[in-house]
């Protein structure tokens, strides 16, 4: 039970960094992002495509900021023309699931369908007792998402945060009093791919990726934001949280077939009863 509970807590930390880049490229584009999940794969394949050559040290970085500058590239040549032409969502989720089968087959072309392997040395226990273990990567997960949330709860306090919150309600508006639009939807893609990229590189080191693993995860990271609330990011966590509880301990109790079904059942009951999500702020702008 306790190790459930602890790979509970880094399934959730693992699942809220793409659901809280998710969050943030969401509320300042105003687009289904389900490339999300493409750009949460592409760093792992451009880290299995340097690291042996030049070492972990210099392939992560560099995956990171190529990864950032695609997602960039889909903001200005996508997104971009889409919202100056007032597009429809769902001109936008399908222009979104587009790039995403574009840059997915991309992948497969070059790698194939099948899963690769990070290379990694911190697969053996670091502690371990008859009840809980830990590894050397899920001690770098909890960690390097811990710094994440650190980071993240920085950018809060930034006059880019608030930029984004304020865009989120009225383009128009945010123009009248000094705020780039352009500028912030820029920031919040940049931000948000990162955490995604992150969460992609953890899970990459602890198991294989394949290119078609980024949709499914980025949908459970879209409940997450749903059952949170859209413009709540602590409820987009605590969301994380509950839904990884759920996940781990549904195929404990239930067949491992129930797990999506339990998960999404919950998204259903959210829908009807609390359109705002579980945990939604109503708080004003200028109350932040």
């Amino acid at each position: 039970m306790i190790q459930i509970f602890f790979n509970s807590i880094i399934s959730a930390l693992m699942l809220a960094l793409l659901a809280l880049g998710f969050n943030l490229i969401f509320n300042a584009t105003r687009v289904f992002h389900l490339t999300h999940g493409a750009i949460y794969v592409l760093g792992v394949f451009l880290v299995y495509t340097v690291q042996p050559t030049f070492g972990n040290w210099f392939a992560i970085p560099i995956a990171i900021v190529i990864s950032i500058n695609v997602a960039l590239l889909v903001e200005y040549w996508v997104y971009r023309p889409l919202a100056q032409r007032h597009a429809s969502a769902a001109i936008s989720l399908i222009s979104s699931l587009g790039v995403y089968t574009f840059l997915i087959n991309l992948l497969a072309f070059f790698f194939g369908n099948e899963g690769v392997a990070l290379d990694n040395s911190t697969q053996t226990f670091i502690y371990e007792n008859a009840y809980f273990h830990i590894n050397g990567i899920e001690a770098k997960q909890l960690l390097v998402g811990g710094l994440c949330f650190v980071g993240l709860t920085f950018f809060t306090k930034t006059q880019w945060y608030r930029n984004i919150r304020a865009i989120s309600d009225s383009y128009e508006v945010s123009e009248k009093f000094g705020i780039s639009v352009q500028q912030t939807r820029y920031i919040a893609m940049a931000v948000g791919s990162f955490l995604a990229i992150v969460s992609g590189l953890l899970n990459g080191f602890y198991t294989s990726t394949n290119p078609h693993d980024g949709l499914a995860i980025t949908l459970m990271a879209t409940v997450a934001v749903i059952v949170g609330g859209v413009r709540s990011l602590s409820g987009t966590t605590l969301a994380c949280f509950v839904i990884a509880l759920i996940d781990n301990f549904s195929v404990k109790i239930l067949s491992q077939r129930w797990r999506e079904v339990v998960i999404y059942a919950l998204l259903i009951f959210v829908l009807l009863f609390f359109k705002e999500g579980l945990f939604s702020s109503k708080n004003r702008i200028e109350e932040q």
